[in-house]
């Protein structure tokens, strides 16, 4: 849990409300990006730390064993997997506070589960909604490493440095080119591609200093592979064609959100994805800033409250919420090696 980017400290402030309560808790993102770290971070800061965190891989297609959960947490790792059988007996348990239907007790545990699609998609509706709104009273969504690429200088020597300290060697830096070269770069599994970058750089350049020509080819000729666009600040973030298509007709001609995203979401013309990532575009031109968006999107500032209604209900994007700083988060804080499974 290190960052200082805006997206990650917004992340950290509400994982430590939520680790407090009992609620159920919805773990969104992408491959890679730490939902296990994040899960692991809710448990131990839980009422529930000094009992069991039981993992369940939902994609094994097994039943559900949750005897051991008991007091604890239960962590359902890629949920959009369940069988529809499994979702009903899990669903039936939540309703009744009797498992029975679901194979063991579930009396008393906290359900932490994890995902990488949007579970009430159209175009995905396997997903029990019942059992969603039951699972989702907590939600926390995880950036990318693209959308908070502030942060990937502060991994990446976080991660060398653990490197070097597992395998007892040297350690070994990035030049500045290649540090930037690292932040341009889309990094399309996250963290767990970031480790093993971290892995094969110490092993291989023990105590010496990094340049961008000994980077991995992957990443000196895949920088920028991804659709993308640029910000005020020069940045870059991956976005779908369809997205930069409306952002663009936005932002370089006089057109509104109403009118480009908005109406055609609401005709079933724009998936949420499409819109999360215009969102996420507007969200870069306004360096972070919520309330710019309306100038962002050619709206009123008057239309500021009506557009914050709408990405809430729509759970394009979450509410803003006030930063703090974080003083724990220092490039020694974890001397254990990452999990390279990270999801």
């Amino acid at each position: 849990m290190l960052g200082q980017s805006r997206a990650i400290l917004a992340l950290f402030d509400d994982a430590r409300l939520i680790a407090t309560t009992h609620v159920n808790v919805l773990l969104a993102g992408e491959r890679g990006v730490g939902k296990h770290i994040v899960a692991q971070f809710l448990h131990e800061n839980s009422p529930r730390r000094h009992n069991r965190m039981l993992s369940v891989d939902c994609g094994t297609g097994g039943p559900l064993r949750m005897t051991s959960a008991h007091r604890g947490t239960l962590l359902l790792e890629d949920v959009a997997a369940l069988i529809p059988s499994a979702q009903s007996a899990l669903l039936a348990a939540l309703k009744d506070g009797d498992a029975g239907s679901a194979g063991d007790d579930l009396a008393d545990a906290r359900i932490i589960s994890t995902t990488t699609r949007d579970l009430l998609d159209d175009a995905e509706p396997s997903f029990d909604p019942d059992l969603y709104y039951r699972l989702n009273v907590g939600h926390l969504p995880i950036p990318p490493l693209r959308e908070r690429r502030e942060d990937i200088s502060l991994l990446a020597k976080h991660y060398l440095g653990i490197m070097s300290r597992h395998f007892r060697l040297p350690a070994c830096e990035l030049d500045p080119a290649a540090l930037a070269e690292l932040e341009a770069y889309d990094w399309p599994d996250n963290l767990r591609e970031l480790c093993d970058v971290a892995e094969m750089l110490a092993v291989t350049y023990p105590g010496r200093t990094i340049s961008v020509d000994q980077l991995p080819e992957s990443i000196r000729h895949r920088r920028g592979s991804s659709s993308a666009i640029g910000s005020a600040r020069g940045a870059v973030i991956a976005a779908d064609p369809a997205a930069i298509a409306c952002y663009e007709q936005i932002t370089q001609g006089a057109a509104s959100f109403w009118t480009v995203v908005y109406e055609p979401f609401l005709a079933h013309r724009l998936s949420r994805a499409t819109v999360r990532d215009v969102v996420a575009l507007g969200l870069r031109q306004a360096e972070g800033c919520h309330a710019a968006l309306t100038a962002v999107f050619n709206l009123p500032p008057t239309d500021q409250p009506r557009l914050t209604r709408f990405l809430q209900e729509y759970q394009i994007y979450r509410r803003p919420t006030p930063l703090r700083v974080v003083t724990d988060a220092s490039p020694d804080a974890a001397p254990s090696l990452p999990k390279k499974a990270a999801v």
